[in-house]
């Protein structure tokens, strides 16, 4: 092999150069990989972890944040034994979208019951499946597991439904 650099690759000089250039370059890619991981990972850890998925009801779509206390009167006016201490904020994710009230619940038929129990009204209620992400507390807070426990809420873990096949495929065979 042609001496590069003034030294042989068959040196023990040359060989040592190799690697110590092979071992600064895996540094370096290390150190440009975690510059650029680390500060999603702080941005995530800030906003309180992961997504959470969360069950609920999503009541009425303004507008507006200003117009969002004047559908939550008009609901504390118009139906009582509302969960108001459950009660979220679903921010929208831009200026197109609209908000909306989000009551937490445990369960889907828990969430057919509230929305059956506003079906008269103006507002339109619908069960839906929301990211802690685009929910916030009523007083600004971040929504996130501790804050779903302090609730009583359980994010929300959809059943597993097996296929006939899969559970004739797990079945003792007959000796």
């Amino acid at each position: 092999m042609k001496p590069r650099f003034g030294w042989d690759h068959r040196s023990w000089f040359g060989q040592f150069v190799d690697v110590g250039a092979g071992a600064i370059g895996v540094a370096l890619f290390g150190l440009a990989l975690t510059t650029l991981v680390l500060p999603r990972s702080d941005a995530r850890i800030a906003s309180g972890g992961p997504a959470v998925p969360i069950l609920g009801a999503n009541v009425g779509d303004v507008s507006s944040s200003a117009d969002l206390p004047a559908l939550t009167a008009a609901l504390k006016r118009e139906v009582k034994d509302l969960p108001w201490t459950r009660a979220l904020r679903r921010r929208a994710g831009d200026p197109t979208r609209s908000e909306s009230l989000f009551f937490p619940v445990n369960g889907i038929a828990e969430a057919f019951a509230l929305c059956a129990r506003l079906a008269k009204l103006p507002p339109a209620c619908a069960p839906d499946i929301a990211s802690s992400v685009e929910l916030e507390q009523m007083d600004g807070a971040p929504v996130n597991e501790t804050a779903l426990s302090r609730l009583g809420i359980a994010p929300y873990n959809p059943p597993q439904v097996r296929s006939r096949l899969a559970a004739t495929a797990n079945r003792p065979r007959p000796a």
